[in-house]
């Protein structure tokens, strides 16, 4: 009877303890597919930043060279 007990209280520890396994590696895929999707957001938003950054030094770009033909003339 007392290996019975043992046996049992073992065999709950262990499932105890692949439960908790288990929760924690839900929890992690959670957090990395919430990682991935901010860095995906984060790569959207560069890629935003970048192209107004050309947009913007396109049109310094023009601004300066219509100041120069104006001061040529």
């Amino acid at each position: 009877m007392n290996l019975k007990v043992l046996f049992i209280g073992v065999l709950v520890v262990t499932i105890g303890i692949f439960y908790f396994i288990n929760e924690s590696n839900k929890a992690s895929t959670e957090r990395l597919k919430q990682a991935e999707v901010a860095h995906q957001k984060k790569l959207e938003q560069e890629k935003l930043d970048e192209a107004k950054a050309l947009k913007l030094s396109e049109q310094r770009q023009a601004e300066a060279e219509k100041k120069k033909a104006l001061k040529a003339e």
